[in-house]
C-alpha cells in the first residue's frame, strides 16, 4: 500500500501536524487544548487533526520573523 503524502489527507494525527509544521508534539497539543472542537475529530481515544483547517488558522494567524 502506498503512502498518501500529508497534504492529501482529511485527517492528520498529532506527529504528522507537528512535522507538517516544524514544532514539537507538546506545540501542537498545546495548541488544540480548548480548540478540539474546531480542529479534531475523535477516533476511539485519539485526536486527529482536520488538515485543511489547521492549515488555513496557520496561514491566517501565523507570522514569521
Amino acid at each position: 500500500m502506498e503512502k498518501v503524502p500529508i497534504n492529501q489527507k482529511v485527517l492528520i494525527t498529532i506527529t504528522e501536524a507537528a512535522e507538517y509544521i516544524g514544532v514539537g508534539h507538546t506545540a501542537i497539543r498545546k495548541f488544540l487544548d480548548g480548540r478540539e472542537d474546531e480542529f479534531c475529530v475523535c477516533v476511539g481515544n485519539r485526536r486527529l487533526i482536520k488538515r485543511e483547517k489547521f492549515e488555513k488558522y496557520i496561514k491566517e494567524k501565523v507570522t514569521v520573523m
